[in-house]
């Protein structure tokens, strides 16, 4: 989410069998529009180089990543105080 919220072109290959990372996190930099989703098994050297030049060279317009998460959790916290 950092690079995300830094507007910071990237590539990301989530662990084949961690659900989190393939369907939580995944769906989240998609709402983004925030990176390059690829699968490590199906990327040979050339694929990931030639993904790695098209996305420093295309234009992105990154939607701004939510950044009031602590202020927001301290707030439904003293609600509960």
């Amino acid at each position: 989410m950092e690079l995300a919220a830094a507007g910071t072109p990237f590539l990301y290959f989530s662990l084949g069998n961690h659900f989190e990372q393939n369907f939580h996190v995944a769906h989240r930099l998609d709402q983004y529009e925030a990176g390059r989703k690829m699968i490590f098994a199906e990327s040979e050297a050339d694929i990931i180089a030639a993904a790695m030049v098209d996305e420093l060279t295309k234009s992105h317009r990154f939607l701004p990543v939510e950044a009031n998460g602590a202020n927001r959790a301290a707030s439904m916290l003293a609600e509960l105080l």
